[in-house]
């Protein structure tokens, strides 16, 4: 059995009278939700501070008016282990003067369907895994630090362009299947023991001036 309360005047809603009670959702008409909290169910939308979206079953609290529209203030109890839904019509801001966090004992999930923004002084992620998938990506920045154990990457095309380019690294393997082009103003090779070119035919070809020098030359 539920009782119904009358509440002070301070809130009465354009000088009608309200009185809060309970009762079970028992259907839904459009934007409003039918509520049982008598003989006979009454209409109540839902209220801009109920942030949890209710749900057939649920036990909610109700303020009806004189003329029998009710308002849904709050889902008190729903039956069973199903998820909470916080939802708004409206724009929503999470505002906090201090530390804000999101913590959950299971996956968290960030679905939109139109864009998300993230503006932050600093960001910083840790992750055991860390999978991304996506069609295009466009990083505008002033330093890229890298430091991996191991980096393998694996495309179709790569298009590199810088004003600079240094690789510091104790060993370098490079197997090019099909062409190797290589076209600069100046090309300087210097190997500190031993410099090995192999091919099944080898073509040198200079404009003006082709020099071969050392202590010993061998030719066949």
């Amino acid at each position: 059995m539920t009782t119904a309360t009358p509440i002070s005047p301070l809130a009465e809603r354009a000088g009608e009278a309200m009185t809060i009670t309970q009762g079970t959702i028992v259907g839904r008409a459009g934007a409003t939700w039918l509520v049982g909290a008598g003989a006979t169910p009454v209409r109540g939308r839902v209220a801009t501070s109920c942030l949890v979206a209710p749900e057939l079953q649920d036990r909610v609290l109700v303020a009806l008016g004189e003329e029998g529209d009710g308002w849904i203030l709050a889902v008190l109890e729903r039956p069973g282990e199903g998820p909470l839904v916080l939802g708004s019509a409206r724009d929503v801001t999470v505002s906090s003067g201090g530390k804000l966090r999101l913590s959950s004992e299971g996956d968290i999930d960030v679905v939109a369907q139109g864009q998300t923004q993230l503006t932050t002084k600093g960001l910083g992620v840790t992750a055991r895994v860390a999978d991304l998938a996506v069609e295009r990506v466009t990083a505008v920045g002033e330093v890229l630090e890298q430091h991996f154990s191991k980096l393998r990457t694996v495309t179709q095309q790569l298009d590199v362009v810088a004003d600079r380019v240094v690789q510091r690294v104790k060993r370098r393997y490079q197997f090019v299947a099909e062409i190797d082009t290589l076209r600069a103003g100046h090309v300087d090779m210097r190997a500190d023991e031993t410099l090995s070119l192999r091919s099944e035919h080898t073509l040198v070809t200079a404009r003006e001036v082709v020099k071969v020098d050392g202590d010993q030359v061998h030719v066949g």
